[in-house]
């Protein structure tokens, strides 16, 4: 899980970087910005919830799995 998250973040930061990073209006539209601020928000809660694995119960395991299911199917319908 480590290694997707990681790569997951070095392509999402590849995207912001190559549209202008903070320059929003480089974007091809509203709708990759957002996309493109959810996969940065589920790549690092990814990258923190792989550290910390042994804090968490199984239970929080399944509820991190649906959230992150969930905000991929958001992202997909671009």
């Amino acid at each position: 899980m480590f290694c997707i998250a990681a790569a997951l973040l070095g392509l999402t930061a590849q995207q912001i970087h190559r549209h202008g990073g903070q320059n929003t209006f480089d974007y091809p539209g509203k709708e990759y910005g957002h996309a493109m601020g959810l996969l940065l928000f589920t790549a690092i809660f990814s990258l923190l919830v792989s550290v910390f694995h042994w804090v968490f119960s199984p239970r929080v395991y399944i509820i991190l799995f649906i959230v992150r299911f969930l905000i991929s199917l958001h992202t997909l319908d671009l």
